[in-house]
């Protein structure tokens, strides 16, 4: 018989497995690294153009590259372009490569705390315009198409109405257009964000404060479901090493949230989220109005049916903006980060962005 109170403790099984799966993971980290075909084309300060140049040659006839094979990528300043070029296998712009596209990203320079009073028209005058007119140096080409993610296609379109000379085409990808339907969320929070109290002389807005609002978007599925579902495919046996360093990658992606430049970040939410002047074509940048129903610029507008960061309401509202000829429209049955790394998005949409500017 053993001593009063003494017993021998039943083992846990749930946590052995948890522990197990977490060595399973940390053994599958990696620090990001890019394509090794990318060049740096120019580095201005707020921001970095970079060139990946295709992979498969498809101006044959000339040394020069046709505009309808270039594309000009504008990123979101939240999180960080890496997405689109996660993995070898989970890369659009590497899919975007094989399809005879030379590729030109912008990347976002996190912002220095001198730089937070730098309003969202010099940042878009001193990074986007910059690089659209080097991108357009580098390949030789008058025009160029311009993909926009997110915050990014935002960027894109406002650029498009006011340098409408230099845009062949349009690709917004998951961008929000009206920032005032129904069902949507953060759209709903950030609206009563008090903006004052947030802004502190020559301080930025930090990266982790927004990644947690993202995160208490989808609280559960972007948290503790998702670890334990990874755990319960390294208790069932499928430690597929790939697994691991999908997920790895993509957790360090979640959790790489840049801090926002202040002034930038505050004009963006008051002009968007706040007043919704894109929607209303009352918005002003630069001394000049944005206002899209004006530029005669082909359309492709891609939006996920399963969005919960931006609505598929609020990309569509883009059909009510642009002339009928110019709008062209594709709705992918995925959620917003899933139309980078779904095998599903891979598979269908670059081909469809290659077919639709070489159309044009």
């Amino acid at each position: 018989m053993t001593a009063a109170g003494a017993h021998s403790s039943p083992e846990n099984p749930t946590a052995s497995y948890i522990e197990e799966s977490v060595e399973w993971l940390q053994a599958a980290a990696a620090p990001w690294s890019p394509s090794p075909s990318r060049c740096l084309v120019a580095d201005f300060g707020l921001c970095q153009l970079y060139r990946y140049p295709a992979l498969v040659d498809t101006d044959t006839s000339t040394s020069t590259i046709a505009a309808r094979n270039v594309l000009f990528i504008v990123y979101a300043m939240v999180n960080t372009a890496s997405i689109l070029d996660l993995r070898d296998k989970l890369s659009i712009i590497q899919r975007l490569q094989w399809l005879g596209l030379t590729i030109y990203l912008m990347e976002w320079v996190p912002p220095q705390s001198s730089q937070s009073n730098i309003g969202l028209a010099e940042y878009l005058e001193q990074s986007l315009h910059r690089c659209v007119e080097k991108a357009c140096q580098d390949s030789a080409a008058d025009r160029l198409n311009l993909m926009g993610v997110c915050q990014g296609g935002v960027f894109s379109l406002c650029y498009a109405a006011m340098y409408p000379e230099r845009v062949r085409s349009l690709v917004p990808v998951v961008t929000p257009i009206n920032f005032h339907t129904e069902n949507d969320t953060l759209s709903r929070w950030v609206r009563y964000v008090p903006l004052d109290e947030l802004m502190v002389s020559g301080m930025n807005i930090p990266g982790q404060m927004l990644a947690q609002v993202f995160i208490m978007l989808k609280p559960m599925s972007l948290s503790v479901k998702k670890y334990l579902d990874i755990a319960k495919r390294s208790r069932q046996g499928t430690e597929d090493a790939e697994i691991a360093e999908t997920f790895m990658a993509m957790e360090q992606w979640i959790h790489n949230t840049p801090d926002q430049p202040a002034a930038c970040f505050k004009d963006f939410v008051e002009k968007f989220y706040q007043q919704n002047a894109l929607y209303h074509s009352s918005l002003h940048l630069a001394g000049r109005a944005v206002d899209l129903r004006q530029p005669n610029i082909p359309t492709l507008n891609i939006y996920a049916k399963n969005d919960h960061l931006v609505p598929p309401e609020s990309s569509k509202a883009l059909q009510e903006l642009i002339p009928a000829h110019c709008y062209h429209s594709l709705e992918i049955p995925t959620g917003h980060i899933g139309m980078f790394v779904s095998q599903k998005s891979l598979n269908y949409v670059p081909q469809a962005i290659a077919d639709f500017i070489r159309q044009v």
